[in-house]
């Protein structure tokens, strides 16, 4: 499937999914599950939610779209795998479950699509800047939800320009700073790797 049509599905889902948190009971299912998430900035992966907690949200999307929920289902084959969840942080520590708007784009810093709780699109001005309305994003995975993440710095509260304590007597971060994390609104923190390559004493370099 091409780009275009990537976009094209992305955008019908998330309309479809705007129009179904229009109900306030079926919000409150997304509110819920996403305020229970364990995962770094309370994403769900989207496809298991609607096959689980989120049937409520399927339903709804079945009948905005008038067909079944199976059919709905079958749609989400044609798209990437994908996470939802409330990207900016500051919306997400304000939201209690009020009527919000669903955004979607295919890769970061596009600008992205967005929809009000009627279907209607709502102009985004920027990818870089959140929009004033309290925002969900429909997007990409980025986030390994096949197991249950362990407690980090980050989810711990420490930020990247803070030491991380004493360490043991082995290879590790002692101090990081970040400077920009150059991604746009939509797809929310920015996840960064580190790779550690250790002299062993036969002078190899092992991988870690």
């Amino acid at each position: 499937m091409s780009s275009a049509d990537q976009r094209a599905v992305l955008g019908r889902l998330a309309r479809l999914v705007a129009i179904g948190i229009a109900n306030a009971q079926v919000r409150d299912t997304v509110y819920a599950a996403m305020r229970a998430s364990v995962f770094q900035e309370q994403k769900v992966h989207f496809r298991s939610f609607l096959n689980t907690s989120g049937r409520s949200l399927l339903t709804a999307m079945a009948a905005a779209r008038g067909t079944s929920a199976n059919d709905v289902l079958a749609s989400l084959d044609s798209a990437v795998d994908l996470e939802f969840y409330m990207p900016v942080r500051q919306q997400r520590e304000r939201w209690r479950g009020e009527p919000v708007i669903v955004a979607t784009a295919l890769r970061d810093h596009e600008l992205p699509s967005a929809y009000d709780n009627q279907g209607n699109v709502v102009p985004i001005l920027s990818p870089d800047i959140p929009p004033a309305a309290l925002a969900l994003a429909l997007v990409p995975v980025e986030t390994d939800f096949s197991a249950a993440p362990a407690m980090t710095p980050a989810r711990a509260g420490i930020h990247a320009s803070t030491t991380f304590g004493t360490c043991p007597p082995d290879a590790c971060l002692t101090y990081a700073y970040v400077p920009g994390d150059w991604e746009g609104w939509l797809m929310g923190q920015p996840e960064f790797e580190t790779h550690v390559f250790v002299r062993e004493t036969d002078s190899s370099v092992a991988y870690h």
